[in-house]
């Protein structure tokens, strides 16, 4: 008798079941990791958006607390919260979130401390960026 060579049918849907777990996992960690470079790209161009309205901050004179939010408020549409705790909390629609304290170093230099959040993919991350400024007159 001569012996067949070959796989059974039960063994070629085995080796296909397998095969297609191992093809949905790499698809899924792909779609993950591209979905990851995509959002920190995106969080990135934010960041640089808040870092050069930070710059402008620092570069700007301020005499102060009412021009710094005249500048944050009206010039730039930023919304502004009552309590630092607040600054990540979206509210109703608005894009950026800024908070504004009075601060003294220890070193004795009187400023405000300014933190801004832009909120991304409607709401669901944020980017967020603090920084000290000094002001004329406090």
């Amino acid at each position: 008798m001569k012996k067949k060579s070959g796989f059974t049918l039960v063994e070629i849907i085995v080796a296909v079941a397998i095969l297609g777990l191992l093809v949905s996992m790499f698809l899924s960690a792909f779609y993950s990791g591209a979905t990851g470079v995509l959002f920190s790209g995106q969080k990135s161009r934010e960041l640089m958006s808040l870092q050069s309205v930070m710059d402008e901050l620092n570069q700007k004179s301020f005499n102060d607390r009412g021009e710094i939010d005249t500048y944050l408020g009206t010039t730039k549409g930023f919304h502004s919260v009552a309590d630092l705790n607040q600054v990540s909390v979206q509210v109703s629609g608005e894009q950026v979130n800024y908070y504004l304290s009075a601060e003294e170093t220890k070193a004795g230099v009187k400023g405000y401390s300014v933190t801004i959040v832009q909120f991304i993919d409607s709401g669901k991350r944020s980017a967020k960026l603090s920084t000290f400024i000094i002001t004329r007159g406090t």
